[in-house]
């Protein structure tokens, strides 16, 4: 979550869905930090190929949020 509202994607892994998706923002509903993500399968998911998880299926099983750094 703290990647999220640093604005960086993250790769997530959900057991219960047997699936990775990419998280992309967290927002507040129903008082609860929900976590929008892009699905990959296209735009007929959700809204536009997007969709949000809340309660305890938010929480992913792995993550992995890709930053490059240059050797100074």
């Amino acid at each position: 979550m703290s990647a999220l509202l640093r604005n960086f994607a993250v790769a997530v892994g959900l057991n219960y869905w047997s699936h990775e998706v990419t998280d992309i923002d967290v927002d507040w509903i129903d008082g609860e930090p929900a976590i929008m993500f892009n699905n990959s399968w296209g735009t007929g998911y959700g809204t536009n190929g997007r969709g949000i998880r809340q309660g305890s299926k938010r929480l992913a099983d792995d993550a992995v949020c890709l930053r490059t750094s240059l050797a100074s």
